[in-house]
């Protein structure tokens, strides 16, 4: 993406127009799913990603204790679309959620939608102005 949303229409525009890899996305990497490794991804062989993979893992373990675990994924999807749809701000915190959820690894750049995902997670704070 060559620019950050800037106000929260155009924060909802970027979800609209990338909406295929957003979703695809937070069905992959959304941890409160019972699809999902309860605690977390394996640590990577690297010794660089250790660490910041453990520091995930913890916010994955916290993040399935506080919320339910989706158990259809259909359901999940279905869920996602109407937040989507309806404009609802709880899609940030899905999409804050599977942040955590993404592996830490080289990877994980090249998933389609990354830069967007990551552009719309990190410019959330204009859906509460």
């Amino acid at each position: 993406m060559n620019d950050y949303p800037k106000s929260k229409d155009e924060w909802w525009q970027f979800v609209d127009k990338y909406w295929d890899d957003l979703q695809k996305i937070i069905l992959n990497y959304y941890p409160n799913q019972s699809d999902f490794p309860e605690d977390g991804w394996p640590l990577s062989l690297s010794g660089k990603l250790q660490k910041p993979q453990q520091a995930c893992n913890v916010v994955i373990k916290k993040l399935r204790k506080e919320n339910p675990i989706w158990q259809d994924k259909g359901s999940f999807k279905d869920y996602v679309n109407n937040l989507k749809e309806t404009r609802d701000v709880k899609l940030d915190n899905i999409f804050q959620a599977s942040w955590f959820g993404m592996p830490e690894s080289g990877s994980s750049r090249s998933i389609p939608g990354f830069y967007v995902f990551c552009d719309l997670c990190s410019e959330a704070s204009v859906l509460y102005r």
